[in-house]
């Protein structure tokens, strides 16, 4: 199957991509021009009309896109995308949460772009994700202070819920789903909360490591 990924050079996309290049030609669009290896690369901007034009989104079966986040630019992709064309969106579980402020808000009308443009499509709203590579490795830092005997800091008082899943697990879960298309099935227009089954106050979630840690701990 031949997948075209918007992202792909860092995080979870770049773990999705590694985990696809085995039996799949995977490109990849991203503004640095890199990821890993064995996968064509299309050095672009989304932003920008003509690197979008670069490319030919006939040769490809499924595009995943990583890196949608403002209406804007999505008018800018569906003139050049087919309605018909697979298409994964990494959406967040901060939609419909007035909480997370306007990216969760900016999310939700991706999505809303995206359902009345595709005639194939699945959208996944994950939590926060952590893991090796993130780009805020949350549950890293808290290890790191609490073995360095530094304060852990967070942001309020902790008194507040989260739900964390790790980054391995999130592509597994992706991986079924393309793996599906593979086998020729539709992606049934579904949005998919995808989340540990387990939310954790701030303050419990730190507790959790530092009994693993076997160390004390101040905020």
């Amino acid at each position: 199957m031949k997948i075209l990924i918007f992202g792909g050079n860092r995080f979870v996309g770049r773990a999705l991509t590694e985990e696809l290049i085995p039996g799949n030609n995977v490109t990849l669009f991203n503004r640095t021009g890199t990821g890993p290896d064995k996968v064509e690369i299309i050095k672009g901007d989304r932003n920008n009309v003509s690197d979008i034009e670069q490319i030919d989104f006939s040769t490809y079966n499924l595009v995943i896109d990583f890196c949608l986040f403002k209406a804007d630019q999505f008018k800018i992709l569906s003139k050049y995308i087919p309605k018909n064309k697979p298409y994964i969106f990494i959406s967040s579980a901060s939609v419909g949460r007035k909480q997370w402020g306007e990216y969760g808000t900016d999310k939700e009308g991706c999505e809303t772009l995206v359902k009345s443009h595709f005639t194939d499509f699945c959208i996944v709203r994950p939590p926060y994700i952590d893991g090796e590579n993130s780009h805020r490795p949350r549950t890293a830092q808290i290890i790191n202070q609490i073995q360095n005997n530094q304060p852990v800091t967070i942001a309020g008082d902790g008194n507040y819920y989260i739900n964390i899943t790790w980054v391995d697990d999130v592509v597994r879960f992706l991986n079924r789903i393309v793996f599906r298309k593979i086998n020729g099935k539709q992606l049934d227009n579904e949005i998919i909360e995808l989340s540990n089954p387990r939310n954790f106050l701030m303050n419990e979630y730190i507790e959790f490591i530092a009994k693993f840690l076997n160390k004390d701990y101040t905020i």
